[in-house]
């Protein structure tokens, strides 16, 4: 079984944009831009402030990339792909750079998927999603800074464990289009979320289901993606309805807070108690966006501004209390 939610982004943008083997256009760069190599390399990993100016490239790169994350002595790693289309997948290697881009140490080199890493605490494990080669469901793992895997948290023969997020001695993962969580060590797996007709195919690329879970500092909730419905339609491809959802963990109580017929997607919670997440439209051209909100929905604003029609943000996180990291990509 494949999992589905580890792709979500990453497929959705490829049948939108429909050219990811083509080299980008060379546009203008926006006021207030530092690119490295100006428009040259078709990935990237940024900065930007959480107002969205001073937007600075750190990585560039011409092979896809996604899901970068930084430790606090200055590590960023991330997950670069071969290949482009939706079978890059495949290809998925994860890599560390510094924070200013140099450095480059590619941390597995294996002939199947590692994907999807994320920090300790204290910046020296890395917790991440690998088939290990099996081709029967994805695994949770943690490797040190070297690469070398020192435990394997899941086992799940057939089944597909993605999508992880770990603070406070716990982690919270998607399993069986559902949210988990389970303690650090791997023990004590709860199901949270047990979304109606989850698994089921309603005509767009995803079948119904819960995806991308995020704690908050304090880890008493959990925020998450939810597909509820077929959505917009962008072009020929229907995008689907993803709306973000915040779960008590006390309580068990789900509040919808998004609302509407366009996609919100990997949410990501900051300690001052924001939530950054990627807004899908059919606005064309503008039609990739980093928005922001507070946990209950209010206060929603667009993050990013006049950046070029080309451009597609695929994944933030928080920096601090002001700064954004996120990846992104130019196409035709």
């Amino acid at each position: 079984m494949k999992t589905l939610s580890l792709i979500l982004l990453v497929g959705i943008i490829i049948l939108i944009s429909g050219c990811t083997q083509t080299q980008p256009t060379q546009p203008e760069e926006p006021e207030g831009w530092q690119i490295q190599g100006k428009m040259d390399y078709k990935y990237g990993i940024f900065v930007m402030k959480s107002d969205g100016t001073e937007v600075v490239q750190i990585y560039g790169s011409k092979k896809p990339v996604s899901g970068a994350s930084l430790s606090p002595q200055g590590r960023l790693v991330f997950w670069e792909m071969e290949a482009g289309g939706l079978d890059a997948i495949q290809t998925s290697e994860i890599v560390m750079i510094r924070v200013d881009g140099e450095g480059y140490t590619r941390l597995t080199s294996n002939d199947w998927m590692d994907f999807q890493p994320r920090w300790s605490s204290d910046g020296e494990q890395i917790l991440f999603i690998s088939d290990g080669g099996k081709q029967a469901g994805t695994d949770i793992y943690i490797m040190d800074i070297d690469g070398n895997i020192t435990s394997q948290l899941t086992d799940t023969i057939g089944i597909s464990e993605a999508d992880p997020d770990w603070k406070c001695g716990k982690i919270v993962y998607t399993r069986n289009h559902s949210v988990w969580i389970m303690d650090e060590d791997g023990s004590n797996p709860v199901q949270l979320t047990d979304p109606s007709g989850k698994g089921t195919n309603i005509g767009v690329q995803f079948p119904i289901g819960d995806y991308d879970p995020n704690l908050s500092p304090d880890c008493a909730k959990v925020v998450f993606e939810r597909l509820v419905g077929p959505g917009t339609q962008l072009g020929e491809t229907t995008i689907g309805d993803y709306d973000l959802y915040v779960y008590d963990i006390g309580t068990g109580t789900e509040t919808d807070i998004s609302q509407q017929d366009a996609a919100d997607f990997v949410p990501k919670w900051s300690d001052q108690d924001k939530i950054l997440f990627v807004h899908i439209t059919d606005a064309i051209p503008d039609t990739y966006d980093i928005y922001m909100t507070n946990p209950d929905g209010t206060g929603r604003i667009k993050v990013t501004g006049d950046d070029p029609p080309t451009f597609i943000e695929s994944g933030c996180s928080w920096i601090g209390s002001d700064r954004i990291l996120f990846t992104a990509e130019f196409y035709e």
